[in-house]
């Protein structure tokens, strides 16, 4: 999980959230009509905002199933069912989180409040496992909620890690046929690349990057 800054609200729930909110509601329907809340143009933004990653996770979307999802449960709150500020990009599975009644919203991080300073405080990583730091309730409870330690996550963050451990190792090789202590600017700027917002679980590279070159921050 990183921090997202949100952009603008979509044109479209400009012109048309208000009136969706009072069909719904006069509805007496259980859920918002998704081709609405979910509209194409939201779903832009709210890739572009996260580089098209889950909001939660980190995992790529580009060719994969995503989908829009309401930070607070429309059961919970139904007038924050086409509330821009309650959108966000999610992968399947972690749209399929601990409901509201079990673990609350405003008892977890949230990617798009949460400084990346304060993500720190509470998620860590050992590996490709995600930790909360010390004993961290709120980091406890964002793990279980959006299942952040299922398998699959660990199998495509150990496949980033191996691709971070090659680049390591290369620039290891270059430092001792040098012999150099110290990394280059350029290979200090490899390494960082994977801690950036837009590559996939860029906070776990950085913690790991933290552990094993902490040089390269520098």
């Amino acid at each position: 999980m990183r921090h997202i800054d949100r952009c603008d609200k979509p044109s479209v729930l400009e012109r048309n959230a208000d009136r969706w909110l009072e069909e719904f509601k006069a509805s007496g329907a259980n859920r918002p009509d998704c081709s609405k809340y979910a509209h194409q143009e939201v779903r832009e933004y709210l890739m572009n905002m996260s580089h098209s990653k889950c909001f939660y996770c980190e995992n790529p979307l580009k060719g994969k199933p995503r989908e829009v999802d309401h930070h607070v449960e429309v059961s919970v709150d139904k007038d924050k069912a086409f509330d821009w500020q309650n959108l966000y990009l999610s992968c399947h599975k972690c749209n399929h989180k601990q409901n509201e009644f079990r673990i609350a919203s405003a008892e977890t991080l949230d990617p798009c409040i949460d400084s990346d300073d304060e993500i720190r405080q509470h998620l860590t990583y050992d590996r490709e496992l995600i930790l909360p730091v010390g004993t961290s309730v709120k980091g406890e409870k964002t793990i279980k909620k959006y299942h952040l330690e299922r398998e699959e996550l660990d199998f495509l963050r150990m496949k980033q890690l191996q691709k971070l451990n090659e680049v390591i190792e290369d620039i290891d090789s270059q430092m001792i046929a040098d012999r150099r202590q110290e990394m280059t600017v350029d290979e200090k700027r490899r390494l960082l690349s994977f801690t950036l917002s837009s590559q996939p679980f860029s906070y776990m590279c950085e913690v790991y990057i933290r552990k094993r070159r902490p040089m390269a921050f520098t």
